[in-house]
């Protein structure tokens, strides 16, 4: 049959567009040396249906016979068609490529058509640079205090990879901000970047600000609304366009929406159901009004909310309660109904009572009768019952827990008082704090951590705000409605992080206000960017993001969202690709995935089924805008994961470590790659991008690849850019990379063939009616012989990897041919 069917055309051509629909007209011409034509169809397949339009006969012209139908498809981002028909009552499919006769059609063999889908030409196979805003660059404006933040004290500090003194995580800031990028457009630009992709700037508790606070103010410490739309002038100006970080899935709790701490002044969803928040968030238990009552008595014991700073405050920062009782001659406190002083989930103001007492005056402890004292004043106060109840609340945790070292035969022994007694009058207090540590090093987020602390007589505690005469406020009280109720969370937690609620997609007033008229995205896009970027996408409902597109083109008709989606979007059983009215594109950890692990195991089954999945399950349209990511703020560095064997190739995914827990940052943070590792990695890495280039989609830097900077892990990958320690033939690479990007324009409409892999080299192929290029790279350390087609024997140009040539592959070489056709 090949050849029999060259002489068949076919056209669409789209005559009327809708919101929902769009009508078109087919137009098939047929030699007549096939005989008698007949039964013409034109079969369209998608959102799990197929029609089969019949074709009229119009007109024999010459020696051709032509046909024609109109047909009305709603708007979907992604249908398969072809052709049947009978030529001398044979039955033939028309197909692409048309390589057999058989009565049989393949998902490689039907062609492709987008109805009312398109993604603008500005975000298809281009370069893209992805910021990660605090450790870039800072324009050095100076970093003023805010509660539980640090400030490093210049930017060559390595980062914090665990909680901080108080038990925080990604509270650590280098400053880098928006005017920091802006002075570094011209470098960003010289890599042949045109999309500047921007991680979360508005106002959050966290430095990877993934917890927003307030999404309708720039985080202070990254900078100003007026930055971000002078960034994004800025930007245009050199032919750039911005996409910004969204992070609609959750909010932090620090935020004004749900308000744990009080830093807002407005009632956040956390304090009561009254506030207008409320109906933001996503319930699991009920909730009632009120004020919840000491063992239910009556609601005559309301009790008070330990978190609330207005209460603390008034507890025990200068001239409180705990000052004035101790001026009136008190000795010390007995905690009534201590168990519910201490909160579960977090060390609440309960600790500060003790912080408090520790710092008022410099003492000792002493302990006497079975008790635990501490020096105040001429008199010692009994801290017993708190340091007891830690130790207690430690029981389960460290029955396991092996310090011999330190001369410990038995840990549970000393979770008595007598025991505890007898190890403090055996050893000393640094002996006993070393236990301490032992335990905190197994559980960093438990309340031992500060009675370290308070042993070695440290004060940890800052003070919220200064006590006034102000009266505590209701929001002081304990809402019915806290983190639990019947031993049920009633608010919903991102993969049960306490400090990210869950937002509701479904909640009317959480879509007005991010997507209705005048609502967040209209406010963002007025600030000048071109795009979003849908943090945790496939969280969100399809009707949300749906509601994020019209927002979008409502403000740029050549707006452009991108969403953090891991798996293949197709496979997905949801509609935020196909229905072609929510995402333009997702990341490409599929290809990303693959393509490292071919590199690093050689395996040919993945990278060769996901390219088929690409090419086959894909919208056109998607595919090119896919984001091909060196690496990113979640992943480790990509040098350091072509470069080392700290990967586990049994895992999930490429760059998942053997050592990956908790207990791990530190020696990610630690670890560095040898001279020969790093070697070894940049080969690849060049071979990495050098394929990327000319893969469909967009190629992303995340900062500091250019430069080779190094990150295992996540955290450790986030440190500031190291501007004074650049690998200057890396960065020439690069930019080189980002020249042929941007000069291939042929690469934004061209199609993906697999040509040829196995375990020393991968070919394929990009095509358009009008030029072609086959790319083949190495994967492989050794020179490997190379056999070219016979369609390539012919080239206009050509692009080279180490010396490679059409005979042979050079060690982790690369050779491109093309063609016209």
């Amino acid at each position: 049959m090949q050849g029999r069917l060259d002489g068949l055309r076919f056209d669409i051509e789209k005559i009327s567009r809708s919101n929902d629909k769009a009508k078109y007209k087919v137009y098939m011409k047929v030699p007549m040396r096939l005989g008698w034509i007949e039964r013409m169809k034109f079969i369209v397949e998608g959102n799990g249906m197929r029609q089969a339009f019949q074709m009229r006969h119009v007109k024999n012209e010459g020696d051709m016979v032509y046909f024609e139908t109109e047909v009305e498809l709603g708007t979907q981002a992604i249908y398969h068609y072809y052709f049947s028909f009978e030529a001398n009552k044979e039955f033939i499919y028309f197909k692409k490529g048309n390589s057999d006769s058989l009565n049989s059609i393949t998902d490689d063999e039907k062609w492709q058509m987008p109805v009312n889908f398109e993604v603008p030409e500005w975000a298809k196979d281009k370069m893209m640079y992805q910021i990660y805003v605090d450790r870039f660059k800072s324009d050095g404006t100076p970093l003023n205090p805010m509660p539980r933040r640090t400030i490093h004290k210049n930017w060559n500090e390595d980062v914090v990879v665990g909680p901080n003194k108080d038990g925080i995580w990604n509270a650590d800031f280098f400053g880098g901000n928006i005017n920091g990028i802006i002075e570094k457009l011209d470098y960003i630009k010289s890599l042949g970047v045109s999309i500047l992709y921007l991680g979360p700037i508005m106002c959050s508790q966290s430095n990877h600000r993934y917890d927003t606070g307030d999404y309708e103010k720039v985080d202070p410490y990254a900078g100003t609304n007026k930055d971000l739309k002078r960034l994004c002038d800025e930007a245009h100006k050199r032919g750039m366009k911005v996409i910004l970080d969204s992070v609609f899935n959750h909010t932090g709790s620090d935020s004004k929406y749900y308000n744990e701490f009080g830093s807002y002044p407005e009632l956040g969803a956390y304090q009561s159901k009254k506030s207008k928040y409320f109906p933001f968030y996503k319930i699991n238990g009920y909730f009632d009004e009120g004020y919840k009552s000491h063992w239910d008595l009556e609601d005559k014991y309301p009790p008070l909310e330990g978190k609330n700073r207005k209460w603390r405050s008034y507890v025990y920062d200068a001239k409180g309660i705990i000052d004035l009782w101790y001026r009136f001659g008190k000795d010390g406190l007995n905690f009534e109904t201590q168990e519910e002083t201490i909160s579960d989930e977090v060390v609440t103001w309960g600790f500060h009572f003790f912080s408090h007492i520790l710092k008022l005056k410099d003492g000792s402890f002493k302990f006497e009768n079975n008790r635990f004292w501490y020096l105040f004043d001429g008199r010692f106060v009994d801290i017993s019952n708190r340091i007891m109840y830690v130790l207690f609340g430690l029981k389960d945790k460290i029955r396991d827990l092996n310090i011999e070292n330190l001369g410990v035969k038995d840990v549970l022994n000393y979770l008595t008082l007598d025991g505890l007694v007898t190890f403090y009058k055996t050893n000393n207090k640094d002996k006993l704090c070393l236990v301490f540590d032992e335990i905190k090093k197994m559980y960093p987020e438990n309340t031992v951590y500060h009675m370290v602390n308070y042993i070695r007589g440290i004060d940890i505690t800052k003070t919220v705000q200064q006590m006034t005469d102000e009266k505590v406020e209701k929001d002081a009280f304990v809402p019915y409605r806290k983190y639990l109720h019947n031993d049920k969370r009633e608010f919903s937690y991102w993969w049960n992080h306490g400090n990210l609620p869950v937002c509701d997609g479904n909640s009317k007033e959480w879509q007005q206000y991010i997507y209705g008229e005048g609502g967040i995205i209209d406010k963002w896009f007025k600030l000048g960017i071109d795009g979003l970027r849908l943090d945790v996408a496939d969280e969100l409902t399809d009707e949300f993001i749906e509601g994020i597109r019209r927002a979008v083109k409502r403000n740029k008709e050549d707006g452009f969202i991108l969403g953090e989606v891991w798996k293949n979007p197709m496979r997905m059983g949801r509609s935020y690709i196909s229905s072609g009215k929510a995402m333009d594109s997702v990341m490409n950890y599929v290809l990303v995935d693959a393509l490292m692990r071919y590199f690093k195991y050689g395996d040919v089954t993945k990278l060769a089924e996901i390219v088929r999945q690409l090419r086959t399950e894909y919208p056109k349209e998607t595919m090119h805008s896919l984001m091909n990511f060196t690496s990113t703020h979640d992943i480790s560095r990509a040098i350091n994961i072509f470069g080392t064997q700290e990967f586990a190739y049994d895992k999930d995914w490429a760059w998942n470590l053997y050592r990956d827990s908790d207990e791990d940052r530190e020696w990610q943070k630690g670890y560095r790659m040898t001279e020969a590792q790093y070697a070894f990695g940049k080969k690849i890495y060049e071979t990495y991008l050098f394929t990327m280039a000319f893969m469909p989609g967009n190629l992303s830097i995340f900062y500091g690849d250019e430069i080779g900077m190094q990150g295992l892990g996540n955290l450790a990958n986030r440190r500031p850019f190291t501007w004074d320690n650049v690998d200057r033939e890396l960065l020439e690479f690069v930019r080189k990379i980002g020249r042929i990007k941007n000069s291939e324009i042929f690469l934004t409409k061209a199609d993906l063939h697999l040509r040829d892999i196995n375990d020393r080299y991968f070919m394929f192929e990009r095509e358009t009616p009008e030029e072609s290029a086959l790319v083949t790279v190495s994967r492989v350390g050794d020179t490997t012989g190379l056999y070219i087609p016979n369609d390539y024997q012919n080239v206009s140009d050509m692009y080279t990897l180490n010396g490679s040539t059409p005979q042979e592959l050079k060690p982790y070489g690369g050779l491109v041919l093309k063609k016209k056709n």
